[in-house]
């Protein structure tokens, strides 16, 4: 992200260059973050397009369409003679986005627009009005504007394009303590729980994004440092870039086995929750020996691996061998985890989708065997639209995994 990479469509009004600015993600300064501490200005930094907005972008710039529609109706408001046209040039003109972080009592917040890589007084203006018009730090942030304009004219880009009050004028120092406590926050916020819609959801996602990726550009990273990209990494759905920051802490001997394995576990949750569980399937496959050649047998690692599996509606040899695992480590808990426990949600395209009924004859049970195993999560289930529906080649796996383990006796 540099100084001068593009200019926003000349004859946009000043009110709908305001409101394009703050379609990053929806939203802007939340009133009810008053109920939750005054919002207290932290930084504000340039960064590339985040992954989902990179994708929602280019939908829009394709066809008109997505997340990002609505910009039309913006255009068309202002009696526009080509809405769709002046709607793609303001979004193809963008370069990237410019993200204010709010700190309160209970988290973070943040107010991205789009930056179309210049500085300009107008753009400025509207970046602080964005905050809203009772913004306590507006003096702050303007200063802060004027900061991140001098770092880009003496050639700073991406990540040391921020500026604010939690931000020092070393770079080699405080970028990295910047990004680093940002980073650690980011993850905080999501464990403690969204205490508003302007601390959760996409946002948080894409402020994650933002943190990780800005932090692993720094050189020899700490442990602290790496466990926050991980775990950065995985609320951001980015499944794969996470489990390569894993597989790295795996042999880290300051990372005790307890941390070690409540990271893995964490990892399988935000893949399933990612709908990506089948990479974190196969890095369990080629990983859970590495991990208990140093925490000898895990269960909870296992068990993991087996419940990316059946998110994924995986073939039944492979969720028998990892059901099999679970066995021979904790013979109890896995009883109790595969027969009691909800693990067998598919989150990924199943396949044949069959009903109750369906379900019971396939497997010589009765309705009401399926329809309570299906109430409690206890068998494969998909969800179809407003329908919890069964993938019918899972329903054999996991019969295989029952009959295999004698589990129905």
């Amino acid at each position: 992200m540099t100084a001068n990479q593009a200019s926003a469509p000349s004859g946009a009004d000043d009110d709908l260059l305001h409101q394009l600015q703050s379609m990053g993600q929806p939203g802007g300064f939340d009133p009810m973050a008053m109920l939750i501490g005054a919002p207290r200005f932290q930084a504000v930094f340039l960064a590339p397009f985040s992954p989902s907005l990179t994708s929602a972008r280019t939908r829009f710039l394709h066809d008109g369409t997505g997340p990002l529609a609505d910009v039309v109706e913006l255009f068309r408001r202002q009696g526009a003679a080509d809405p769709l046209g002046q709607a793609r040039a303001m979004l193809a003109g963008a370069v990237g986005m410019c993200v204010v972080v709010l700190a309160h009592d209970h988290g973070l917040s943040t107010i991205p627009q789009l930056f179309f890589g210049h500085y300009e007084t107008v753009w400025r203006q509207q970046v602080v009005l964005a905050c809203g018009e009772q913004f306590p730090a507006a003096p702050a942030l303007a200063r802060a504007l004027d900061e991140l304009a001098a770092q880009a004219q003496g050639g700073r880009t991406w990540p040391e394009l921020v500026a604010g009050p939690e931000v020092g004028p070393a770079i080699d120092v405080s970028r990295r303590a910047f990004w680093r406590t940002l980073t650690t926050a980011v993850v905080r916020a999501d464990a403690d729980g969204p205490p508003s819609a302007n601390a959760g959801g996409e946002r948080l996602v894409d402020l994650a994004h933002w943190a990780a990726t800005a932090l692993a550009t720094f050189p020899s990273p700490t442990l602290a440092e790496t466990l926050a990209i991980a775990r950065a990494r995985m609320l951001a759905g980015e499944i794969v870039a996470a489990a390569g920051t894993v597989a790295r802490l795996i042999d880290v001997p300051e990372l005790e086995d307890e941390q070690l394995i409540e990271l893995v576990q964490g990892f399988a949750d935000c893949a399933i929750r990612a709908g990506q569980p089948e990479p974190a399937a196969a890095w369990f496959g080629a990983h859970l020996p590495r991990i208990e050649a140093r925490t000898g047998p895990a269960y909870e690692a296992a068990a993991a691996w087996f419940r990316c599996l059946a998110a994924s509606a995986a073939p039944a040899d492979e969720l028998l061998r990892a059901a099999a695992a679970m066995h021979e480590r904790d013979r109890k808990a896995a009883r109790h985890d595969l027969t009691r426990e909800a693990l067998w949600r598919v989150v990924v395209a199943p396949g044949e989708l069959i009903d109750t009924a369906a379900a019971a004859t396939r497997i010589a049970r009765s309705p009401a065997f399926i329809a309570k195993r299906l109430e409690h999560g206890t068998i494969p289930s998909h969800r179809d639209g407003d329908q919890m529906r069964i993938p019918a080649a899972a329903l054999d796996a996991w019969k295989r995994v029952m009959d295999g383990l004698g589990l129905l006796d």
